[in-house]
């Protein structure tokens, strides 16, 4: 599996991580969702590890992104909910349930990005499902709540 960039405390300013983290769930909250308290220390950490297929998604493109801000804060909010340590080896210790709490995040990003009618997002992100079969510690039953997700959001593919 490909790392996610070495680097990344000196590429995201803490004060920003911490604003934009902030930034994030305020607006989750304010829309009705429940979030674990997430840190940017657990941010840092959680992208310092090993991506599951081939992202090189770096924390400094999250911060500047709503939507991969708020679908990762999410997912690092579902992994403490489940009592995951957040750390370098989060993902590759638990790979069923760090793509059952992708699934949560990318379900409900969806979900806002289309409240708020952003489908240029959604024409860029519902196609990339396809891209995550192969996944490690993707199993079928995961896999078919994928395909469920991609069938409601099908317009834009």
């Amino acid at each position: 599996m490909p790392r996610r960039e070495k680097h990344i405390r000196r590429e995201a300013n803490i004060g920003e991580l911490s604003r934009a983290v902030e930034k994030a769930r305020d607006y989750l909250t304010g829309k009705g969702i429940d979030i674990e308290t997430v840190t940017p220390q657990d941010m840092i950490a959680y992208f310092d590890g090993e991506a599951p297929s081939d992202d090189t998604t770096t924390l400094k493109d999250i911060m500047h992104q709503r939507w991969l801000l708020i679908h990762e804060v999410i997912e690092v909010s579902e992994m403490k909910r489940r009592h995951l340590r957040i750390s370098v080896l989060t993902l590759h210790d638990h790979p069923c349930e760090a793509h059952e709490c992708h699934l949560t995040a990318t379900r409900t990003e969806f979900r806002l990005a289309q409240q708020e009618n952003d489908s240029g997002w959604l024409r860029m992100r519902v196609p990339l499902i396809r891209s995550w079969r192969n996944d490690e510690g993707m199993t079928d039953e995961i896999w078919a709540m994928y395909l469920e997700l991609e069938r409601e959001f099908k317009e834009y593919l």
